[in-house]
Parts: C-alpha cells; structure tokens; sequence
C-alpha cells in the first residue's frame, strides 16, 4: 500500500497552486479582481468558486499583489516563488479546495 504523507500532498498542492499563479500572472501581467478569476478559471477549466478559492490561497500565501492601481500581479519579491518552500501558513486556514 503505497503511504503518501500529509506534507507531500501539500506540496503538491502548493506546486500546483505556483503554476497556475505562473500562468495568469506570467511576464509582466497585472489584472483586476474579475479578470483574475475570469484567468483563473480559463486556466483550470473551474467554475467561479473554485477560481476564487485559488485566488484567496494565492493572497493567502502571497504570491501576488495588489497594486496601487488596485490591480493584482505576481510577487515581485520573489519572482520564482521559491519564497513558499516550507512557508509558515497554517493548512487548516487554506481553502477546502486543498484538503
């Protein structure tokens, strides 16, 4: 029985949560809030709830940014987002869509 521990399916699921931020937010990419969504959800083939979900994770772990142009684009800070290797966020506070 293969045994899959807790912190491996996290980082799994942070991985996959730092590429689909790579692809909405890729270059120099800045968008509102309902063009965000509307992004997210064309690259996950999601409905709303669910683009939103990732959305609150990407705020959550800081992966993006609001500007203020009061628009949202990737981390500047830490542009290859290697910033959330073993980041300090609580799972339980991390949207349904990741437990």
């Amino acid at each position: 029985m293969l045994c899959v521990s807790a912190d491996d399916k996290n980082e799994t699921r942070l991985n996959s949560l730092k590429i689909i931020c790579q692809q909405v937010f890729g270059g120099q990419t800045s968008l509102n809030y309902s063009q965000t969504i509307s992004a997210i959800m064309q690259q996950t083939n999601k409905g709303r709830t669910s683009a939103k979900n990732y959305f609150i994770d990407m705020k959550a772990y800081k992966m993006v940014v609001k500007g203020e142009d009061k628009r949202w684009r990737i981390n500047n800070n830490s542009t290859d987002l290697g910033h959330l290797v073993n980041y300090p966020i609580p799972f339980d506070q991390v949207t349904y869509f990741y437990k």
